[in-house]
């Protein structure tokens, strides 16, 4: 199994929605597949909402569960990579502090 690595945020900006989409799919298929607790996992982490994820399953259309999966997780990370520009944390400067 190829490793996963994440999308820096930067993707979105540089890169065809498309072609990020069906990366991502190809491993949602692979997790359907092989491993749908850490699929589902996955989605939770990366904060999908639950009623999104359940419209996918019901999907009657030409687009497959994978594809709307896909795309929900590309959506989402388009969302949370937005907000995180428009919220910048200063870094923790106090030495005491540890973690």
């Amino acid at each position: 199994m190829e490793e996963f690595a994440p999308f820096p945020d930067s993707i979105f900006s540089q890169s065809d929605p498309e072609q990020i989409i069906d990366v991502i799919e190809n491993r949602v298929i692979e997790l359907l597949n092989s491993d749908t607790g850490l699929l589902f996992s996955s989605l939770y982490r990366l904060d999908v909402s639950e009623k999104f994820i359940q419209q996918a399953f019901m999907t009657e259309q030409d687009e497959t569960v994978s594809r709307k999966l896909a795309i929900l997780i590309y959506t989402r990370q388009k969302e949370r990579a937005e907000v995180k520009k428009q919220i910048k944390v200063k870094p923790i400067t106090d030495p005491d502090y540890i973690f």
